[in-house]
């Protein structure tokens, strides 16, 4: 049973990296460097609200 609140939280990141991603490229080159490190703690956190 899926209630609609996980859910929307599980969106909430997605939604944040397609901004990070659609800025212009005039950020400093660091924010590009951090996007993995980013990711990696999207992906983790995304399977640890699956397990909950």
């Amino acid at each position: 049973m899926v209630r609609p609140v996980p859910m929307l939280l599980l969106l909430l990141p997605s939604l944040v990296l397609l901004l990070l991603l659609l800025l212009p490229s005039s950020r400093p080159p660091s924010s590009t460097y951090l996007l993995p490190f980013l990711l990696s703690d999207v992906i983790s956190w995304a399977q640890d609200m699956r397990v909950l």
